[in-house]
């Protein structure tokens, strides 16, 4: 009944206005029929709305031959792309092709034609097109005549204020400015009942179509015809032909903004993350629960999809997204194949079909697979960002000389003593563990030490043969009754740092192995100055920092440095140029000449 209103509003041409009048007066005068006649009329005021009668009339869209043009018109329309309410529609080809046809026929009458259909994009879109036209010699050998204002003979006037067909008939009526123009329209033939009822309603009742059959499909034998004339050099037949066709149909679906949205929407929302085994999958490994997993994409925690691609960069997992592609095609075949195609409508679904399989999905999948990436990233950074705070605000051992350990079995255990400032003094080596299990020499080199140098504590590290190492210092411990107390430490990324620029740069005489004993006291001496020089990837506080994005996690690094240095202030006395540079107004050159004066000259005493 909704459609047949609809029909009958533009078949009969009269105003919305006079029924939604006559019935709600109606409705206020008859008890019995009151909420009819106000139902109606509600009706009635729906479909008066442009957008609403122009979708409903858009089903009742019929093959339009059009008639022969007149002898003479005020004015040619061409209706191109345009936008749907603020949502611009691409200047497609056969928009292209009617704005020169309506070129043509407004040359041969000698009367302006008026594009419209540029929309929202403006008279830079008039422009761009016209100029697409003017490449096409010799259709157009002279300038075409461009102008704002209407003439009695051929020119070209660019509308490009209308966002639907009715506001391109009435913006055109303005544009003429006669009380009864006769205007030529030229649209596709599946639109063009629609477009002469739209303009009537605009009051243009003299409308002469120059329908554009575009849309017509043609017989099986006709579409073979047409096909056959471009089999020559590398197109061998007609099926050649044909499915070359098919691959630029597929191609331009697949390019489709709208499709694209479409799509990429469904696999963000309804998507499925399915995880199998991988040519090196390990049984008894890490990821023997993800061999048959699948998960919603849109709730994939980020540190599951992690470790999912870890496995899958290692070869031991195969991950794909999927999504009902069936339910898809059906959908696509209902609303994007009309009923009134015939011999070409298998050939199009197949082409939409081959486009969104081999091109569309394929590029969505990896675009889906990019953003849970990226926000998986984000969400590891995060972390790490927290982390990082509880770490950097650590509180320092100030005014203590400490003694720093890095344990080992064969390679023995590294000694390193920084004075109260964290500056390095001395270092040894010594063997308390298996295989040497030299005790007593070990606790001679270190009563020494502790002796030279008044060593107030111990910072061992966490690695390798800590537990044994932990176990000699705490007999000397209490040997020295409880004088030299000890503590441990994580040693993650202290190997990075001795083999790192900056540490060659601190102490180029130095032994890598002895760096890492003074990375390893400098965590208990000042938190924030040693780790800051450490790579962020390799501070082992974050999830999967070797998998996200470095350049993320290195700014995050240095906002973390920034807002906690500027906040909480630094130690001039012990604080490495690297740390320095994160305070405001301290480059990295002027901190290193910091270090050096501090190094040439002693502690600063005064902030002078």
């Amino acid at each position: 009944m909704i459609f047949a209103i609809s029909k009958l509003f533009t078949a009969f041409l009269l105003p919305p206005g006079l029924f939604i009048t006559l019935l709600a007066a109606l409705s206020l005068f008859s008890k019995r029929f009151r909420k009819v006649f106000a139902a109606a009329a509600a009706l009635l005021y729906l479909l008066s709305i442009h957008p609403v009668a122009d979708r409903l009339l858009a089903n009742y869209e019929e093959p339009y031959r059009g008639l022969p043009l007149p002898d003479r018109a005020d004015a040619v329309v061409t209706l191109g792309g345009g936008n749907m309410r603020g949502n611009p529609i691409p200047l497609v080809d056969e928009a292209f092709k009617r704005h020169i046809y309506g070129l043509a026929i407004a040359k041969e009458m000698d009367i302006p034609v008026i594009v419209t259909g540029t929309g929202e994009r403006g008279y830079n879109e008039f422009l761009a097109l016209i100029d697409s036209i003017k490449a096409l010699k010799p259709l157009f050998n002279e300038e075409l005549p461009l102008t704002s204002e209407f003439r009695e003979n051929f020119c070209v006037i660019g509308e490009t204020e209308s966002a639907d067909t009715y506001e391109n008939a009435h913006n055109a009526a303005k544009i003429i400015g006669k009380d009864d123009p006769a205007v030529v329209v030229v649209t596709s033939a599946y639109h063009m009942r629609r477009a002469v009822a739209l303009f009537h309603l605009a009051g243009i009742k003299n409308v002469h179509p120059a329908a554009v059959n575009f849309y017509i499909d043609p017989s099986k034998k006709e579409f073979e015809a047409k096909a056959r004339t471009f089999v020559r050099g590398a197109v061998s037949d007609v099926e050649s032909a044909i499915q070359g066709a098919k691959d630029i149909v597929a191609e331009r679906f697949s390019d489709n903004p709208k499709e694209r949205k479409i799509v990429r929407e469904m696999t963000e929302k309804h998507g499925v993350l399915e995880v199998k085994k991988g040519k090196s999958f390990d049984e008894d490994g890490v990821y023997k629960n993800y061999k048959e997993h699948s998960e919603r994409v849109a709730f994939v925690p980020s540190h599951r999809y992690l470790a999912i691609r870890r496995a899958e960069k290692e070869k031991q997992l195969s991950v794909k997204i999927s999504i009902d592609s069936e339910r898809y095609l059906e959908t696509l075949k209902r609303y994007k194949l009309r009923d009134h195609m015939g011999s070409s409508k298998s050939i199009l679904f197949e082409a939409y079909k081959d486009g969104f399989k081999r091109l569309l999905y394929p590029s969505i999948e990896r675009e889906v697979a990019s953003m849970l990436k990226q926000r998986a990233d984000l969400a590891a950074i995060a972390t790490f960002g927290k982390n990082l705070t509880q770490l950097f605000m650590t509180p320092p051992v100030t005014g203590k000389v400490l003694l720093g350990a890095d344990p080992a079995y064969k390679s023995g255990c590294k000694l390193v003593v920084l004075d109260k400032n964290g500056k390095y003094l001395e270092d040894a080596l010594i063997f308390p563990t298996p295989p040497r299990s030299d005790f007593e020499g070990s606790r001679k080199v270190v009563l020494d030490l502790v002796k030279k140098y008044s060593i107030d504590g111990v910072v061992i590290g966490n690695g390798t043969a800590s537990k044994e190492t932990q176990e000699f210092f705490a007999k000397i411990n209490k040997e020295l009754n409880g004088k030299l107390k000890y503590t441990v430490v994580s040693e993650a990324g202290a190997s990075v740092y001795s083999a790192s620029k900056i540490a060659a740069e601190e102490y180029p005489n130095l032994d890598v192995t002895v760096r890492g004993a003074i990375s390893i006291a400098g965590r208990v001496r000042d938190p924030m100055a040693t780790l800051v020089k450490i790579d962020p990837k390799s501070l082992g506080i974050g999830q999967y920092q070797h998998d996200v994005d470095q350049k993320l996690l290195e700014r995050k690094l240095q906002e973390g440095v920034e807002s906690l240095v500027n906040a909480v202030g630094v130690d001039v006395n012990s604080a490495s140029a690297s740390l320095l540079s994160f305070v405001a107004g301290v480059g990295a050159k002027l901190a290193k000449s910091i270090v050096e004066h501090r190094e040439k000259n002693g502690a600063f005493k005064t902030k002078k």
